[in-house]
């Protein structure tokens, strides 16, 4: 689960943001397909750069899951990994996060497309 960097045409620096999220949703799922989306250093980058997309903190994973802070923030700190079933609840976890991201950027990004009208649009059709 790489980042790659995409030469974003947008408008909006969301607009960016967003691509850089669907590229990671897309690595995780490749990760999946290929079933090693739970392995060790793949489930760590998963969790390090999926929560910083999402802007996401330990005490969210902590408190959404119902898992102890120290156990978070061993698997932040790379000192520990959780057991298997731990790994795909905490994945599934970021993956509603970064989708509901997504969804917030492209509100924003709808909202500002609404206040910036064309100058065409502007003109009297008296």
């Amino acid at each position: 689960a790489k980042q790659h960097c995409s030469s974003g045409n947008g408008r909006f620096p969301e607009e960016k943001e967003i691509s850089f999220i669907e590229e990671f949703l897309e690595a995780i799922n490749r990760a999946r397909e290929k079933d090693q989306w739970l392995q060790d250093d793949v489930f760590v980058e998963i969790l390090s750069v999926g929560m910083r997309f999402a802007a996401l903190t330990a005490a969210d994973l902590s408190r959404d899951e119902s898992i102890s802070r120290s156990a978070v923030s061993k698997w932040i700190n790379h000192t520990s990994v959780p057991a298997f079933p731990t790994r795909k609840t905490v994945v599934l976890w970021i993956e509603k996060n970064l989708k509901e991201r997504v969804n917030t950027l492209r509100g924003q990004v709808n909202a500002q497309l609404e206040n910036t009208e064309p100058i065409s649009d502007l003109q009297d059709v008296a």
